[in-house]
Parts: C-alpha cells; sequence; structure tokens
C-alpha cells in the first residue's frame, strides 16, 4: 500500500467518496466553464472577421436562421467526430473487459456528451444575435464595423491581462 501512495503522490486515502468527487467535479466544472467561454469568444471574434461572408450571404437572400444553421452544423460535425474518436481511444485504452462497469461508463459518458452538445450549441448560439447588427447599407458602402472588433479585442487583451496577473500572483504563492 506504501508503494501505491509513493507512486500517486497520495500521503493518505480519504473515506469520504462524496467529499472527493465534489472536489473533483468543483474543479473540473471551473475548466468546463473557461472552456465554454473561450469557445463562445472564438465564435463572436469568427463572426466579426467574417463580416462580408456574412453580408454576401444576406444579400443573396440568406436568412438569419440559414447562417445559424450553417454554422452549428459545422461545429455539431466537428464535435460528434471528436467526441466518437475521444470514445474509442478511451475504450482501447482505459477499458480492460467488458462488463457491467463498462455500461455504466459508456451510459455516463453517452449523457455527459449530450449535455455538453446542448451547452455548445446554446453558447454557440449567443454571438449570432451579433448578425442581425449587420445592416445591408453598410455591407453595400465596404464599411466594416471595425468598432466592435477594437473593444472586443481591448477586452480580450485586458482579460487576459488580469488572468495573467493571477496566474503569477499563485506562482508566487507557491514559491
Amino acid at each position: 500500500m506504501n508503494e501505491l501512495f509513493r507512486i500517486y503522490g497520495v500521503s493518505k486515502i480519504e473515506n469520504n467518496k462524496a467529499e472527493i468527487i465534489d472536489k473533483v467535479n468543483s474543479k473540473n466544472l471551473k475548466y468546463i466553464y473557461i472552456l465554454f467561454s473561450i469557445l463562445s469568444l472564438l465564435v463572436l471574434y469568427d463572426i466579426l472577421n467574417s463580416y462580408k461572408k456574412i453580408g454576401i450571404k444576406k444579400l443573396v437572400g440568406y436568412s438569419n436562421l440559414d447562417i445559424w444553421k450553417e454554422v452549428i452544423l459545422k461545429f455539431m460535425i466537428i464535435q460528434i467526430s471528436s467526441m466518437i474518436i475521444s470514445t474509442v481511444f478511451m475504450i482501447i485504452f482505459l477499458v480492460d473487459k467488458y462488463n457491467s462497469a463498462y455500461l455504466k461508463f459508456l451510459k455516463k459518458l453517452g449523457l455527459n456528451y449530450f449535455f455538453i452538445t446542448i451547452a455548445i450549441m446554446i453558447i454557440i448560439s449567443i454571438p449570432y444575435v451579433y448578425i442581425q447588427t449587420i445592416k445591408m447599407s453598410s455591407i453595400l458602402k465596404n464599411r466594416r464595423q471595425t468598432k466592435e472588433i477594437l473593444i472586443f479585442n481591448n477586452l480580450i487583451k485586458v482579460g487576459l491581462i488580469i488572468l495573467l496577473n493571477i496566474q503569477n500572483m499563485n506562482y508566487n504563492k507557491l514559491k
């Protein structure tokens, strides 16, 4: 047992399973929120950068819903294929035997993937509210809405500076 403690860097075994699960879930939940926020910012940045493309689609006759469906479909194809690939790799490398734990694992994994897919669809949909503000007159006159891009870039810079300062303070505390 001491050998296992040494290998995994554990000093003691906690008996309270719920306490351990809560610690892991809260830590993972923080990472999930961060990743979803980054995803939402990337989608908004993509919308801001593809202003002309969206404008041309609107001029041709695409509705806001059609543009949203096209992008959501692209994201869902990427997400579902990555989920399938990651599941196959997890099954190959993590599961040794086919038993009831294996089925519980797949059931829980499928449920998690379902909720993640719904959350990503909602998060990706939020920036598409911006599409409604694109005006045909500014598209025809080739006026790009640079004010929003500038504000967005500055907000990202401020956020990253704050994040780096927090990380630096945490690093200094660990020293």
